[in-house]
């Protein structure tokens, strides 16, 4: 793993975490939609609503960054997944074919840099020299 991370890198890696653990709620639910979260007797206490404010917080900065890579070109796009799969399984394991035998490491460093002004225009990073963009 890089261990010179960066502001962008920790952003990406929370992204894909995020994005990685959707899993589709398939079959019947197993409660009524107006019943679902009703407990009964039961009063939330502070570590419930900060664990609640928690998730959510983190869900709206990732559904951020999710829709800056969007906006990124394709072969951006898939050098951040293949760079952020190899992250993650510590190892180098995963390749693009998609690339044409372009190095994924030398994209994902040319798509942070195309990121970095989407996220600073959403306030997810703080301005950044292109300089401090580690590659």
């Amino acid at each position: 793993m890089n261990d010179k991370r960066d502001a962008i890198d920790d952003l990406l890696v929370e992204w894909y975490e995020y994005e990685d653990s959707y899993r589709p709620a398939l079959g019947y639910g197993r409660a009524d939609p107006a019943c679902r979260n009703y407990r009964p007797g039961r009063y939330r206490d502070s570590d419930e609503l900060a664990e609640l404010a928690e998730r959510s917080a983190r869900r709206q900065v990732c559904e951020a960054v999710g829709d800056c890579v969007r906006r990124l070109e394709l072969r951006h796009r898939i050098a951040i997944q293949t760079v952020m799969r190899n992250w993650l399984s510590g190892a180098t394991v995963w390749r693009a074919g998609r690339l044409n035998g372009e190095d994924p490491e030398a994209i994902y460093a040319e798509a942070k840099r195309a990121l970095a002004p989407l996220l600073r225009a959403r306030s997810l990073i703080e301005a950044l020299d292109f300089s401090e963009i580690q590659t």
